[in-house]
C-alpha cells in the first residue's frame, strides 16, 4: 500500500454528512470522533459500512478497520469473496 506524500488540507476536518469520494465510490461519514472513530456508509450501497478505530495499546496505536457489507445481487456478493480471508 502507498503512503501519502504530503497532508491534504480538506481532508484534516472530517465531520459527520460530509461526503467522501473513493472512485467510483461515495461515503457519506455517519460517525466521526477524531482522536479514535471514523465510520462512513457507502453511498447507492446503503448496505456496505466501514468503520476504522484508533486504540492505544501500551506505548502504540492500532488501527482497525472493519467491514460491514450485504447484497442481494449474486455479482456483488461473488466480488467481495476476496474480503473474506481477512475476516476473523
Amino acid at each position: 500500500m502507498h503512503s501519502v506524500d504530503c497532508v491534504m488540507p480538506e481532508f484534516q476536518d472530517p465531520h459527520a454528512a460530509i461526503t467522501v469520494a473513493f472512485v467510483p465510490n461515495r461515503m457519506r461519514l455517519e460517525l466521526v470522533d477524531a482522536d479514535a472513530v471514523l465510520t462512513g456508509v457507502a453511498l447507492g450501497y446503503g448496505d456496505w459500512v466501514w468503520t476504522f478505530v484508533l486504540v492505544e495499546e501500551r506505548s502504540a496505536t492500532r488501527l482497525i478497520s472493519r467491514n460491514r457489507y450485504r447484497s442481494r445481487r449474486s455479482a456483488r456478493r461473488v466480488g467481495m469473496l476476496a474480503w473474506s480471508p481477512g475476516r476473523c
